[in-house]
């Protein structure tokens, strides 16, 4: 081929035997019907597969995908039983990168899969970022307290799952976070918590208000999940509730605030809020 410059050689075809299927047996670059969507992983090994001349009926794969040195790739897409030599003339689509990516990464597409970006989702996810929004938050916490007539600095205590609050602000119990997406647990003040299978953080602060953020991934899209705050106060204090949203562009902030007056014992407010894109359907 001389598009572009030519030398492009054909390594590799990836072709959808079932399309309502996805990722079904017969799929060799990766399948979906193995225990835990275990990766198949001949992007990132030296297999063969397939024949040149059914690579557009079939998953084709051959030497030249994990020895071969070159600069760019070109992508083609034809119908599916397109003859190989018909390729070019009835391709819908043809594109290629023209950036030498390929030099940075080891020449092929074998050395970019195995050295720099790994295919297994089971040794690398991906976790949203969360410690830096937590630390910034932290950082104005003086500002939130100075807007708070006066202000009880609270104990967190010694034990890492409850807070103790200190004069009378709860019970000996202590107060505990309880957070559940499919898997669940209680929160440790301070810590970071990581749930693989919903690609969910939880990190928090002992600062003063306590912020904690979950941060959820869901790339499963599993529907439901919940927070439980457990604690005990005295009999009789007046609790308040409050909520409502704010929208900016596309991130809508939904907010809700249960708030316990104490009469002889330190007030407390536990404020939870939520930010969602509202254009990303299904999360």
């Amino acid at each position: 081929m001389t598009t572009a410059g030519g030398g492009w050689t054909f390594v590799a075809s990836v072709h959808e035997n079932d399309i309502n299927g996805k990722c079904t047996t017969g799929d060799m670059w990766f399948s979906n019907d193995k225990p835990e969507y275990t990766m198949s992983r001949n992007w990132e090994n030296r297999n063969t597969f397939g024949s040149v001349d059914q690579a557009t009926s079939a998953d084709y794969k051959n030497i030249g995908y994990s020895s071969m040195k070159a600069s760019n790739v070109m992508l083609r897409h034809v119908p599916n039983k397109t003859p190989m030599p018909r390729t070019t003339v009835e391709a819908s689509l043809q594109y290629h990168t023209s950036n030498n990516f390929l030099e940075s990464h080891g020449g092929n597409l074998f050395s970019t899969y195995t050295q720099h970006y790994p295919m297994n989702p089971k040794t690398s996810v991906a976790y949203p970022p969360v410690s830096d929004l937590v630390n910034a938050i932290a950082a104005l916490a003086p500002n939130i307290t100075a807007e708070i007539p006066d202000f009880y600095n609270y104990d967190y205590g010694l034990r890492s799952n409850r807070l103790n609050g200190g004069n009378g602000t709860f019970s000996r119990y202590g107060m505990q976070i309880y957070f559940q997406f499919k898997y669940g647990r209680s929160i440790d003040y301070g810590q970071e918590h990581k749930f693989d299978d919903t690609n969910t953080v939880i990190t928090s602060r002992k600062s003063h208000p306590f912020i904690l953020v979950a941060a959820i991934g869901n790339p499963k899209f599993y529907g439901s999940g919940y927070y439980r705050i457990q604690s005990q106060r005295a009999r009789g204090d007046p609790i308040m509730s409050y909520s409502g949203k704010i929208t900016d562009g596309n991130f809508e902030l939904q907010y809700r605030s249960r708030c316990v007056y104490g009469r002889t014992v330190p007030s407390v407010c536990d404020v939870v809020f939520a930010v969602n894109n509202t254009k990303i359907e299904g999360r």
